[in-house]
């Protein structure tokens, strides 16, 4: 489920400012749309708080900010988006959000907060490990068992190398 937040992210990852700029507008323009139908406040705060931070971030060309509005702002879009859809259709995308948060936070070396994304990761995967098959169910539980010894290690490459690997096998529940 590719959203403008996933674009902005990938296009912050490899340092297209330009790019960061039509796609910040392409969602703000989609946002501003919805927003005046069907926003409930607390959403509309949400989403609104993190475009005008993506946008400040983009503006000083502050690459690791930007990777961080935009999760943020994709965090945002899944829980507008869980007004419509179940939460099992969001929790595998959130989940990919919490690898790419725990990369953003091992890069930047905050090892406790690693620490925190796998507590999420590990608490979203117990919500949905029932919808996979038993070998996906298997392969991902044991992605979670090294990220969190990594994490425990205060490994973080190791960290945000087994996150990618996490990433990659969540497409094989869908995301």
């Amino acid at each position: 489920m590719a959203t403008g937040a996933d674009r902005i992210f990938g296009t912050a990852e490899r340092a297209a400012g330009t790019s960061v700029t039509k796609t910040y507008d392409a969602m703000t323009a989609a946002w501003d749309s919805y927003r005046t139908t069907d926003a409930p406040s607390r959403l509309e705060a949400q989403m609104t708080d993190a475009l005008d931070t993506l946008r400040e971030a983009v503006d000083r060309g502050a690459k690791s900010e930007v990777a961080q509005a935009a999760l943020d702002a994709h965090r945002a879009t899944l829980d507008i988006q869980l007004r419509y859809l179940p939460p099992a259709d969001i929790d595998v995308p959130r989940m990919d959000i919490w690898a790419q948060q725990l990369r953003l936070d091992a890069g930047a070396r905050r090892p406790s907060a690693v620490v925190g994304d796998v507590a999420v990761l590990e608490t979203i995967w117990y919500r949905v490990r029932h919808a996979a098959d038993p070998n996906t169910a298997r392969d991902i539980s044991r992605i979670l068992a090294e990220l969190r010894t990594a994490a425990n290690a205060a490994d973080r490459s190791k960290a945000a190398h087994v996150a990618t690997d996490l990433q990659q096998n969540l497409t094989r529940l869908g995301c």
